[in-house]
C-alpha cells in the first residue's frame, strides 16, 4: 500500500524521467551558442551515454533505438574514433543529429 509520502516510483515512470531528464539536457546543449557545433554535439550525445532502456516502455524504447539507429548511420560514414572527431562531421550532419534528437521526444 503507498501513501501520501511514498517516494518509491514504478520502474517504468522512473526510466521514462531519466530519459526525458537526459533528452533535455541534451537540447539544452545545443542550445550553448559560445561553444562550436561539434563540440554541442559532441556533448548532447555523451547525455545518452549508459541510458538504461530495458525498464522503458516497448513504443519508446523501438523510437530510442530508430533515432539511433539513424544517427548511427550518419556517423559512419566518418569513422569517429574519439569524441574529438565530432570536429570532422560537417555541419550539415551535426544539424542533422541535432534535429533527430530533438525528434526523440514528440509525436509519432
Amino acid at each position: 500500500m503507498s501513501g501520501v509520502g511514498d517516494n518509491r516510483q514504478d520502474p517504468t515512470d522512473q526510466a521514462i524521467a531519466e530519459f526525458t531528464d537526459r533528452w533535455m539536457a541534451a537540447m539544452r546543449c545545443f542550445q550553448e551558442a559560445e561553444k562550436p557545433q561539434w563540440k554541442r554535439t559532441q556533448e548532447a550525445m555523451l547525455r545518452f551515454k549508459g541510458l538504461p532502456l530495458d525498464c522503458l516502455p516497448p513504443r519508446l524504447r523501438r523510437r530510442i533505438d530508430g533515432h539511433f539507429t539513424w544517427i548511427n548511420s550518419i556517423l559512419e560514414r566518418y569513422s569517429p574514433q574519439t569524441w574529438d572527431d565530432y570536429q570532422k562531421i560537417s555541419s550539415a550532419d551535426l544539424t542533422r543529429i541535432e534535429r533527430i534528437i530533438d525528434a526523440l521526444v514528440g509525436a509519432d
